[in-house]
């Protein structure tokens, strides 16, 4: 493996997790390769205030009507992002509930697609696309 051109990927608890681990494991002296992007499918990060300036950047997928893990999170996940100058995309399902399907698209594209783009372009170089839009 080459441990300077890692994604950290999870759904729901995973990706709690490793948003955890990527932004806020240095405040409790955890030790982790850094990784290059996170990807974050319906998940949360506990506390937003860990997350500093240039961090690493982030994807974000999560369904407004999540009874699960509250969109509201995803929300706050950008906010912050915004405030410190992390570059994320963050995709919308309207009125989607908790978990992703593979036959979603924004565009055409499907979130797969999508997501290993966005991985592609932090690990073997590229231009990512950073947005906010809604799945259709």
């Amino acid at each position: 493996l080459d441990m300077t051109s890692l994604a950290y990927w999870g759904a729901s608890a995973g990706a709690t997790t490793v948003l955890s681990i990527a932004y806020s494991s240095d405040d409790v002296g955890f030790s982790r390769p850094a990784p290059a992007v996170v990807v974050n499918y319906y998940g949360a990060l506990i506390s937003t205030t860990n997350m500093e300036p240039m961090e690493v950047p982030f994807f974000t997928i999560h369904g407004s009507l999540d009874t699960r893990v509250p969109y509201q999170d995803s929300l706050n996940l950008a906010a912050r992002a915004d405030d410190v100058g992390i570059p994320y995309t963050f995709y919308t399902e309207v009125g989607g509930g908790h978990g992703v399907s593979s036959s979603l698209t924004v565009r055409g594209t499907t979130i797969l697609d999508l997501t290993l783009d966005f991985i592609e372009a932090h690990i073997v170089g590229g231009i990512a696309l950073y947005e906010t839009a809604n799945i259709d």
